[in-house]
């Protein structure tokens, strides 16, 4: 097993490495080293209390343990922020690090003086104080990582409002992490309660698998974090220049009365007319800009006339006019990541999916049937 953790703890020590080496650090790149910190932390823990149990080794995992789960929180709700930065609101996450800290200070401090014998029951079989502590503290990152759940549901769908082209920022990789921490910290819940109630005699063999999941899946997130932007890191190096467009005025004879569908229309001219969903990386917020309104204004009238979001109003067009070229003689010399580019497509593996969820055919499918025809 200590084998296990040195090999473990070493890869952690390059992932800090590789990510101290990044460029323009954000704030989530710190909280990224923090995590693999904390848990090349936590697998020394365990290895020095095997080889020596005492007040210091247990403490110390301990506080480490109880750390690890927040400043994940924190790491998750930052790259979901929209500016990437710090909420203030976000410090109830590490509640019970502030309780755990003053508490196992007071115990071994003021309250008792553990000797060796002492410590080992502390450790093997717990006090009700302490099972409160410890079963409290699971119970709620269990509800905390639920509540994360949602909220990256809403961040999925806030950036489908926001942005036609979404790859880069999806943060799926982070959500089949929650996914899995969540589960982990479910089985660890049920199996500690079956121990603590002598339904369960011996727990260290499922330990151990889950200690192992658990850092392959930090090994999961950690890669996929090096390589991931967030939604503002990502557009804050987008440069778009406002394309100088006149507007047509409705016809005297349409007598347009909502506000909205006035809107609508405008914004209508600018993808038929001047087909801006070529632009591979618009944003709503520049589409607003130019119309001269605020973007929920404008994403509240896209999904109520349109009936879907931004990113799927956006490829619609984009499918229409890559159709469009497909079934042209003349464009067949050309390949079709080349076409989907030019169609407003920022890569070959979206460009695929999202042709196929419109039309039910690959875009090389849909190009072999029409040209046949």
């Amino acid at each position: 097993m200590n084998t296990i953790n040195t090999i473990g703890i070493s890869i952690l020590g390059l992932f800090v490495v590789f990510i101290l080496a990044k460029q323009q650090k954000r704030l989530s790149d710190y909280l990224l080293v923090g995590i693999n910190v904390l848990m090349a932390a936590y697998l020394f823990s365990d290895m020095w209390i095997k080889q020596e149990l005492n007040a210091a080794s247990f403490l110390f995992q301990t506080i480490v343990s109880f750390l690890i789960s927040p400043v994940f929180i924190w790491y998750a709700l930052v790259l979901t922020a929209k500016d990437e930065g710090w909420n203030h609101q976000w410090w109830w996450f590490g509640i019970f690090i502030y309780i755990a800290i003053p508490f196992l200070a007071l115990d071994f401090g003021v309250w008792n003086d553990y000797d060796q014998a002492g410590i080992k029951q502390l450790f093997e079989d717990p006090p009700i104080s302490y099972l409160f502590l410890y079963k409290g503290h699971s119970v709620f990152i269990i509800v905390c990582l639920i509540w994360l759940l949602r909220k990256m549901e809403e961040y999925a769908q806030s950036i489908k409002d926001q942005y036609s082209y979404i790859e880069p920022i999806q943060l799926e990789w982070l959500r089949h992490f929650v996914w899995v921490y969540l589960i982990i910290n479910l089985i660890v819940l049920i199996f500690f309660l079956l121990y603590n109630f002598g339904l369960m005699k011996d727990i260290d063999a499922v330990f151990i698998v889950l200690n192992a999941a658990f850092v392959i899946a930090n090994f999961y997130l950690s890669y996929s974090g090096i390589r991931q932007y967030s939604a503002h890191s990502f557009y804050g190096q987008v440069k778009w220049e406002k394309p100088e467009v006149i507007l047509e005025e409705p016809k005297e004879e349409v007598k347009v009365v909502d506000e909205q569908q006035i809107l609508f229309e405008r914004l209508l001219y600018l993808f038929e007319n001047e087909k801006i969903f070529l632009e591979p990386q618009i944003q709503i917020q520049q589409i607003a800009e130019q119309l001269g309104v605020n973007v929920h204004k404008l994403s509240k009238t896209i999904n109520q006339l349109a009936e879907k979001p931004f990113y799927d109003f956006v490829n619609a067009y984009r499918v229409n006019y890559l159709k469009e070229l497909l079934k042209d003689e003349k464009k067949k010399q050309f390949t079709i990541l080349a076409l989907g580019l030019e169609s407003g497509f920022n890569s070959k593996a979206s460009l695929n999916r999202i042709f196929k969820q419109h039309t039910g055919l690959t875009p090389r499918q849909f190009q072999k049937s029409h040209l046949t025809k």
